[in-house]
């Protein structure tokens, strides 16, 4: 049975192997762009099978808001994975303007309120559990709040910084300048519902296995504040090395969710 300190040692080979391969060849903009589709995809499928697999796992077998939470996380990560599906379908294969706003963009922006909720009532329950224990429920309820403010404002400040260049570009339309600022301020929603979690561990608790998944939303809000600026520079094609960003973002995602699933 595949360990905790197994999949972190697979992760950072991981990491290791496709730098080397990208950055082997990245000179050829064709190998890295079906290099790259292929990592996406790879990567986001991983991340959805993971959490699926913790759905199926407490299916029936814990009370019904954790369940519930794994369902939501799923379907969202799921949606995720059809909209990097649906992406490269749109741009790779049909050739569309990437400055255009597809349905690609409707699945990612679907599937964050998934994820949201899921991680939102995931750490309701565990507040809940902790209280019935005896643990670390002030820890938890007393410092949640502005744990999760301090995240929002950390990274609120830099985001809008880099973000209000490609939003305010003349040549765009208003929905595309909507869905520019949207993505990196959804994933900072997810940051700052995650971040109560990682309390425990920045407390002395046992919370590691929240922390490759702040680091995978993380990479995320890079990725998206990186392909944004990128675009409207003019300077992205498919296969750019953001695109390695957002697969390490999925399989940090993929890694954290398999260790909280191994610890429940």
């Amino acid at each position: 049975m595949t360990t905790v300190k197994q999949v972190y040692s697979i992760l950072a080979a991981s990491y290791l192997l496709i730098l080397f391969i990208y950055f082997l060849k990245f000179y050829d903009k064709e190998f890295a762009r079906g290099y790259t589709d292929i990592l996406t995809i790879s990567s986001s499928l991983i991340a959805s099978i993971a959490a699926v697999y913790g759905a199926k796992r407490y299916w029936f077998k814990l009370n019904e808001i954790l369940t519930t939470s794994w369902v939501l996380i799923s379907l969202g990560l799921l949606l995720w994975f059809a909209a990097e599906t649906a992406w490269i379908i749109h741009f790779d294969l049909l050739g569309l303007e990437l400055t255009t706003v597809s349905y690609a963009d409707i699945l990612w922006l679907a599937g964050y309120p998934l994820i949201a909720l899921g991680l939102f009532r995931y750490y309701t329950i565990s507040v809940k559990a902790r209280a019935l224990m005896g643990k670390t429920e002030h820890i938890l309820q007393k410092y949640g709040v502005f744990v999760s403010l301090t995240v929002i404002v950390g990274y609120a400040i830099p985001t809008t910084i880099f973000s209000m260049t490609p939003a305010l570009d003349p040549e765009a339309d208003l929905v595309s300048k909507i869905v520019n600022i949207a993505y990196p301020f959804m994933d900072i929603v997810l940051l700052a519902i995650i971040a109560p979690f990682a309390v425990g561990f920045l407390t002395g608790g046992i919370e590691k296995q929240w922390l490759p998944v702040i680091g995978g939303v993380t990479l995320f809000l890079v990725y998206d504040l990186w392909y944004a600026g990128a675009v409207f520079e003019g300077a992205y094609y498919s296969g750019h090395p953001s695109d390695l960003i957002y697969v390490f973002g999925d399989l940090a995602l993929a890694a954290g969710i398999f260790h909280q699933i191994k610890r429940i």
